[in-house]
């Protein structure tokens, strides 16, 4: 964003200058930042400087490297390429920080402990001098374990979140350092104590949000199974070091089609995979008349572009599927420029929806090609689009300078009218009608929250202010 000049107008609409209104606030708003990073700067040194001792001994560092990897040996491949394991590792921390906290090392010699854990071991062994915030945060860290979290609100220096896994009241923790966390995020969170409320680790896991709850489910399944079994042994540590491996294998596991393990799609056996099939239209009234007549296929929406041009979307449908009388999306059929583009999750879809259109009287549709991109291949291409710090700053600035209030009345537009447009995901009923329904209301939810998260993420990488949802959560009755 431009940077606001002291003799402006304030942005918040007083009608004042900059410099007689909000500057003072965005001055100490930027110096509490600061000191924020500072603190966090000072927490992480002492991790790594404790860790870098910890792995000069080259037996505690097998130890720690057997012990972290649980004997995954693609894993550890996939970590290492062409560098040292344990140092690729630690840039992010998240290895030094487990090393501290939750690994213990066997002392044979010892008649008064079996086990010692590392950050006691390095207070008391190391040669490390800590300034006395360091050696505080390596006393706290010893012991404490990771678990899911739900990011509800975020504030400055502070941010409210919901423990998934073992049903923890929310609480307020303290967030310094965690500067790139927005509202809705899931994340592998360590809590630490503190005076006032309890502090985020250094490392913090961000999943995906669709992945995140996926994982707190099977881990709660895996916490009553344990439970039915009467053998529910160290259960949040158990969950700690599930919510470590995952986001390894997330980050660092080899990718490859027959090392990955495979993600199925609803109601089939087929692993995920993204299709695209391209067909020639000759007659587009004779396709829509087709497609209109079939009680599994149903319209999505068409409209005029400035242009005159028409656009369209059905979506052929698997009735009934889901339970509750909620159908299941097989493919989406889309008029484009050049012809018709159909879309699926798997081959084997892709394939019927080819039967399908070829079934049509006339056959208005003709195949030409077909495009597919697995699960790897596009987290690589997302990991490839995405720009470093360097390259955004390398970006032309822009010409045209856009009114923050204007975008969002344009949004609010937008997602008014969403409100009231039937989505596959809630069985083809509208949010507005969805929002009533007991069995409908967390699915509108939880919709709001993936899309108030993704909104959040994209103003942020842009430099803009993210839009304001509340409008949404209230026009729907629904609780924030």
């Amino acid at each position: 964003m431009a940077k606001i000049g002291r003799n402006a107008p304030c942005p918040c609409g007083s009608g004042k200058k900059y410099k007689h209104c909000c500057l003072k606030k965005s001055q100490e708003a930027e110096r509490e930042i600061q000191a924020q990073i500072s603190l966090y700067g000072e927490r992480l040194q002492a991790v790594l400087k404790a860790h870098a001792w910890l792995i000069s001994d080259e037996d505690r560092r097998e130890a720690l490297e057997e012990a972290f990897f649980c004997d995954d040996e693609s894993l550890r491949a996939g970590v290492a390429g062409e560098k040292d394991m344990i140092a690729h590792t630690v840039n992010s921390s998240i290895f030094a920080e487990w090393a501290l906290a939750e690994a213990v090392e066997d002392i044979e010699d010892r008649e008064d402990m079996e086990e010692v854990g590392f950050a006691g071991l390095v207070l008391r062994e190391s040669p490390i001098r800590f300034s006395p915030e360091g050696r505080e945060w390596i006393e706290a860290l010893e012991g404490s374990t990771v678990s899911l979290y739900e990011v509800q609100q975020v504030e400055r220096g502070r941010m409210l979140v919901r423990e998934l896994v073992h049903g923890d009241a929310d609480e307020w923790v303290e967030s310094t350092g965690s500067l790139d966390v927005d509202q809705w995020d899931v994340a592998g969170i360590r809590l630490l104590p503190g005076r006032e409320m309890r502090r985020i680790g250094v490392g913090v896991l961000n999943f995906p949000r669709d992945i995140g709850l996926e994982l707190a489910k099977a881990f709660k399944k895996e916490i009553k199974r344990n439970a039915k079994r009467k053998q529910p042994g160290d259960e949040r540590g158990s969950i700690s070091a599930l919510c470590l491996f995952a986001w390894m294998q997330m980050q660092y596991g080899e990718r490859k089609a027959d090392a990955m393990p495979q993600v199925a799609v609803g109601g089939t056996d087929e692993a995920c995979c993204f299709v695209e099939d391209a067909y020639r239209v000759a007659d587009w009234y004779a396709l829509k008349k087709a497609l209109a007549s079939r009680k599994d296929v149903s319209w999505n929406g068409g409209q005029s572009d400035p242009a005159g041009a028409e656009s369209w979307s059905w979506v052929w449908l698997e009735r009934g599927a889901m339970g509750d009388g909620m159908d299941r999306v097989l493919a989406e059929l889309r008029r484009k420029p050049k012809g018709l583009l159909v879309e699926s999750m798997t081959k084997g879809r892709a394939d019927a929806a080819r039967a399908m259109l070829e079934s049509l009287a006339g056959s208005p549709a003709v195949f030409v090609s077909r495009s597919t991109e697995d699960l790897m291949e596009a987290m690589e291409r997302r990991d490839k689009a995405r720009l470093t710090p360097a390259a955004k700053q390398d970006r032309p600035p822009a010409k045209v300078e856009i009114d923050i209030d204007t975008v969002q009345e344009v949004m609010t537009e937008y997602y008014t009218r969403w409100m009231d447009k039937p989505l596959p995901a809630l069985g083809n009923r509208t949010p507005r009608h969805a929002a009533t329904l007991k069995t409908q209301k967390a699915k509108v939810a939880e919709l709001l929250k993936s899309m108030e998260n993704n909104e959040s993420r994209v103003a942020k990488s842009r430099g803009e202010q993210p839009m304001d949802f509340g409008f949404l959560w209230k026009e729907l009755g629904l609780e924030r």
